[in-house]
């Protein structure tokens, strides 16, 4: 009987262990030689007992006075400083419009950047649960920076040992098992602008019994992260920003020629906050929307559809929140007791609530088709209308004569985030020493994360197609929607 058992660590799930030095590395004996393939058995599982020093690709530990002495309260921006980890959504990446909907403020790890879901996060060697629907990608801000004993980083596949979930590695975080007394650890700072303040408080208590073969820990964890807004650094507003782009002078290529170079006042190409109105629709604005012409500025070809000055909505200040404003409370409790060698309970519970909340981009519309109907529509643009143009760019002979209007509607506010998400996770196993040659383990992990996205900003469609579809009312001659 041939049996291979390739299931990674289930949510409820059990392994069994026995030496590295039975493992691998061991010359066949021949009693082994002589066996069939039918009689092999071959376990995998996190549980494996192997030194990291077999394994494929080496281990990266990351220890708790690692930790602390790096001054981060963070434990994703200190991970990511490894090469294997650069990939990673932290920092930046988790405010203002980079993140997806509900995903503000979230630090995933991204081992070798194949994905957010391809890299395998434990505690203890045991499953985390997510905290994005429909993602296996577990936030690191509910992991408890003060109860870290250690970090190891596998940088490479081990599918082998972990399951097709450790494709691209697995990071495991290592908690404390035997605190015994007290600890308390607070931490205030702010960035070189005088902004961006941070707080951090953690205390925890534990106590050894019954001559140490039991222990029950308790901690407590709070992080506090103020907003930073891209408007609050002068390199990020307009006009003085400056950011690299195809040199215009070099669009044949010329290896002699720099390929790309700063150019400020970078703009969004026919599109305004007052409106880019585009009356002959070849769509290029022709108007600005009081009816002003409208300036192209510099076309920065090659570049992705941006110009230089002129009448268009600036790309600095869209962007939105520099870092979110994070708020987050953790509760972690743990327990064990050995019963004998053969026989070790334990027990795990936690509780994190984190908040997040980040500006992002105003919202924006694209080819907005507007009838001369329209009683704000300006007298100049309602002169320029070309005849027929609207019908053959729709392909409709019925088509009314209009224009086209893109516009970015800072005016309506810019839309913010707002996310509250509570996480609950619980284990509970046995484990023990069956012989001087096998271990065994069983557990139950549950996890579950509940979120609140709130999105303020974003308009009430159906009140505004009826804004946009003015009309006069012919008994008072006044605009009505």
């Amino acid at each position: 009987m041939k049996l291979v058992l390739t299931s990674a660590m289930l949510i409820a799930g059990a392994c069994l262990s026995v030496p590295a030095m039975a493992q691998q590395g061991d010359p066949p004996s021949a009693a082994e030689d002589a066996a069939s393939p039918e009689d092999v058995i071959i376990v995998t599982g996190t549980r494996i007992a192997q030194s990291q020093f077999d394994f494929a690709n080496p281990v990266v530990s990351v220890t708790a006075e690692e930790i602390t002495e790096s001054g981060r309260t963070n434990l994703a921006d200190l991970l990511v400083q490894s090469p294997a980890l650069l990939g990673s959504v932290t920092g930046d990446l988790t405010g203002g419009s980079n993140p997806d909907f509900g995903q503000s403020g979230l630090d995933l790890l991204n081992l070798r950047n194949l994905g957010t879901d391809r890299t395998l996060v434990l505690v203890d060697g045991r499953r985390h649960v997510s905290a994005v629907s429909g993602s296996a990608a577990v936030d690191i801000n509910a992991i408890p920076t003060d109860l870290v004993a250690a970090v190891d980083v596998l940088t490479g596949g081990a599918s082998a040992i972990y399951g097709a979930d450790g494709v691209s590695g697995v990071v495991n975080f290592r908690l404390r098992r035997d605190f015994d007394g007290i600890s308390a650890r607070g931490q205030i700072g702010v960035s070189d602008q005088g902004d961006g303040g941070s707080r951090f408080g953690a205390i925890t208590v534990g106590q050894n019994f019954n001559q140490g073969r039991g222990n029950i820990a308790i901690a407590y964890e709070y992080g506090g992260d103020d907003r930073v807004s891209d408007q609050d650094r002068a390199y990020l507003r307009n006009p003085v920003a400056a950011a690299l782009y195809q040199n215009q002078a070099d669009l044949l290529d010329d290896p002699a020629i720099p390929d790309l170079v700063p150019y400020d006042d970078v703009r969004f190409a026919d599109s305004a906050t007052m409106g880019a109105v585009d009356t002959d629709f070849d769509l290029r604005a022709d108007f600005e929307g009081d009816g002003d012409r409208y300036d192209r500025g510099f076309v920065l070809r090659r570049s992705g559809g941006y110009t230089q000055g002129g009448s268009s909505t600036p790309v600095d200040g869209y962007q939105g929140d520099l870092f979110p404003g994070i708020e987050r409370h953790l509760v972690n409790a743990l327990a064990h007791y050995e019963i004998s060698d053969a026989l070790t309970l334990f027990a795990e519970g936690k509780y994190v609530r984190t908040r997040t909340e980040t500006l992002s981009q105003p919202t924006f519309d694209f080819y907005l088709f507007m009838t001369p109907e329209n009683p704000f529509m300006p007298r100049r643009i309602r002169k320029a209308i070309v005849p027929g143009a609207a019908a053959e760019y729709f392909e409709d002979p019925d088509t009314p004569d209009g224009v086209l209007v893109t516009r970015d509607n800072f005016d309506l506010g810019i839309n913010t985030e707002d996310v509250i998400r509570e996480t609950w996770r619980g284990v509970a196993g046995a484990s023990g020493r069956i012989s001087d040659n096998a271990r065994y383990e069983i557990s139950y992990v549950y996890g579950e994360t509940s979120s609140r996205i709130l999105s303020r900003g974003n308009r009430l469609e159906a009140q505004w197609q009826a804004a946009v579809d003015v009309v006069v009312d012919p008994a008072t001659g006044r605009p009505v929607c």
